[in-house]
C-alpha cells in the first residue's frame, strides 16, 4: 500500500496529461506556456534553494567530479565509436545526459520529500554542468553552421539555469544559506520557496503525459538506442557504486544514483535538432524512455519506500 501511495499519484498525473491531449481540452500552446513557467521560473527557484542549502564537503565534490568525468568520457566514446553505426545521427546524444529538472526531481521528491532534493543535487549538479558544457556545445556544433566553438561555448554558459547554479554555488560558499536559515527572515524565505515549488511536480508530470507520443515507424531504432543507453547508464551506475562506493553515505544518495540510471535523456535535446526526421526520432525516444523511467521508478519505490 505504501508503494501504491507513492506510485499512483505519478501515474494519475501522467494519465490526466495524456487525457487532456486526447480530448484536446488543453492546447499545445498552453502546455508550452506551462513548461516555460516551470523551466524559467519554478525550477530555477527549486534548484537555487537546493544548492544554497546544500552542505558541500570533499566527499560530495569528489562524487560530483566522478559523475561529471564518467558522463564526459562516455559521451566522447559514444560519439566516436557507436554513433557512426546508428541510422539516426542524433542517436549518440540520446544515450547520455539526464532530465533531472523535468523528470528526476518530480519522481525523487515524490518518494523522499522535497527536503531530500539537496541529496539528489549531489548527482544532478554534475549532470547540469555536463549538459550545459560538453553536451550542448557538441550538439549545437552538430546541428549548426556556426564553426566558432568559442562562441557556442559562451552562448551555452549564458543560459538562465547555468546563471542560477553559479549564483547559488557562490552564495553557498559565502555561507549565505546558513545565515539565511538562522536569521529572522528564514521562516519567511522557506514559506515563499514552499509556495513556489509546491506545484512543480504536478505541472511537470502533467506536461510529460500530454506530450507522450510514439511514432511506431521508428520504434525499432528507438528501442535499439534506448537499450544501448540503458546499458551505458547502468555501467556508469555500477562504476559509481563500486569505485565511488565510499562516497555514497546514505540510502537516499544511493537511490539518487540508481534514479539516474533510468531517467530519460535531456528533454531539451530536440530543441537543438534542425532536421525534422531527426527531431521526431528524438521526441519518440524521449517518450519511450519515459515509459522505461516509470517502470524503473516503480521498482525503486519498492526498494526504498
Amino acid at each position: 500500500m505504501d508503494i501504491l501511495k507513492t506510485v499512483l499519484p505519478v501515474i494519475i498525473m501522467l494519465a490526466i496529461g495524456k487525457l487532456l491531449a486526447a480530448n484536446k481540452a488543453v492546447s499545445p500552446r498552453t502546455v508550452s506556456g506551462i513548461k516555460g513557467l516551470v523551466s524559467d521560473v519554478l525550477l530555477p527557484v527549486v534548484i537555487f534553494n537546493a544548492l544554497i542549502m546544500m552542505q558541500f564537503s570533499m566527499r560530495s565534490l569528489a562524487l560530483s567530479l566522478l559523475v561529471y568525468a564518467l558522463y564526459s568520457i562516455a559521451l566522447f566514446a559514444v560519439l566516436k565509436w557507436i554513433n557512426p553505426k546508428m541510422k539516426h545521427r542524433m542517436s549518440g546524444f540520446l544515450m547520455l545526459g539526464c532530465e533531472g529538472g523535468m523528470m528526476g526531481y518530480a519522481l525523487y521528491t515524490s518518494l523522499f520529500g522535497s527536503e531530500a532534493l539537496s541529496t539528489l543535487m549531489e548527482i544532478d549538479l554534475s549532470n547540469i554542468l555536463f549538459i550545459f558544457t560538453f553536451f550542448i556545445v557538441l550538439i549545437k556544433m552538430a546541428n549548426s553552421d556556426e564553426k566558432d566553438t568559442k562562441k557556442v561555448i559562451l552562448e551555452s554558459l549564458k543560459t538562465p539555469l547555468v546563471t542560477v547554479v553559479a549564483a547559488a554555488l557562490l552564495l553557498n560558499v559565502l555561507g549565505v544559506g546558513r545565515w539565511l536559515m538562522n536569521s529572522e527572515i528564514g521562516g519567511l524565505y522557506s514559506s515563499v520557496v514552499t509556495m513556489v515549488s509546491s506545484p512543480v511536480n504536478a505541472l511537470i508530470l502533467l506536461s510529460i503525459g500530454y506530450e507522450l507520443k510514439l511514432d511506431l515507424s521508428m520504434m525499432k531504432d528507438v528501442i535499439t538506442v534506448s537499450g544501448i543507453r540503458l546499458a551505458i547508464m547502468s555501467a556508469i551506475t555500477v562504476i559509481i557504486l563500486t569505485a565511488g562506493g565510499s562516497l555514497i553515505n546514505s540510502e537516499q544518495l544511493r537511490a539518487a544514483v540508481l534514479f539516474y540510471a533510468v531517467i530519460p535523456p535531456a528533454f531539451i535535446t530536440p530543441m537543438f535538432i534542425r532536421d525534422a526526421e531527426e527531431s521526431a526520432f528524438a521526441a519518440t525516444t524521449l517518450s519511450f524512455y519515459t515509459i522505461i523511467t516509470i517502470a524503473g521508478y516503480v521498482i525503486l519505490a519498492a526498494m526504498f519506500a
